[in-house]
């Protein structure tokens, strides 16, 4: 499974000579609005029991993409809250070849509020019964299990992708995180980042990240 952030506008770093580190960090204000856009690939095997016999093995493919409105609502020395409302989604399931039904977002889109902490980790999440509901638990899972904790871990990587320490171009790093499944064990995700564009002269950067579950 991979996740592609092409540009993360919100982010910002002091203008700096090309040759010396610079130190990426989030900016955020009250009444600050930014989108995140999301397009993920993950295909693997199925494999189950019947009756105590093993079944042959199915082959699964899911295509998902989404569009996310980011709106802070207030930013007080270390707390921050923001809003999150999904724009669109879409998502395609196909099982051994055979396309399934996939699950559809009511008009209006769903939305949850996070308090983040310090460290951009969730302290509280309000409206999450409310936000699984209107998308439907097939597509709740694709934000990490149909877990709170998994779901918002999910949204929140927006901002964990932050390197820990000033970088230069093309410089890479980890970021490691656990969405719990119910009574499925965890999901452990694992995103490699690099900064693939640092825009001086407009103190924006591209961060690629690509990341792998297991």
């Amino acid at each position: 499974m991979s996740l592609l952030f092409a540009l993360l506008p919100a982010v910002l770093l002091a203008p700096v000579p090309k040759d010396l580190e610079a130190q990426i960090k989030w900016r955020l204000a009250k009444g600050d609005v930014f989108y995140v856009a999301m397009d993920d690939r993950s295909g693997g095997t199925v494999t189950a029991k019947a009756g105590g016999m093993a079944q042959p093995p199915l082959q699964s493919q899911t295509d998902s993409a989404a569009v996310y409105k980011y709106e802070v609502l207030a930013a007080d020395g270390g707390k921050r809250v923001v809003k999150v409302t999904v724009m669109s989604f879409r998502v395609a399931l196909v099982m051994d070849g055979k396309p399934l039904e996939a699950p559809k977002l009511e008009a209006g889109g769903a939305t949850v509020t996070l308090t983040l902490d310090e460290q951009f980790a969730v302290t509280k999440a309000e409206g999450f019964k409310e936000f699984v509901e209107k998308l439907g638990g097939q597509a709740a899972a694709v934000w990490g299990g149909d877990t709170e904790k998994g779901t918002v871990e999910g949204l929140r990587q927006v901002f964990a992708v932050v390197p820990p320490k000033g970088v230069n171009g093309g410089a890479k790093w980890e970021q490691k995180a656990s969405y719990p499944l119910g009574g499925m064990g965890s999901l452990n995700r694992t995103a490699k980042c690099a900064a693939a564009d640092l825009k001086a002269a407009t103190g924006h950067v591209v961060i690629d990240t690509v990341a792998e579950y297991a």
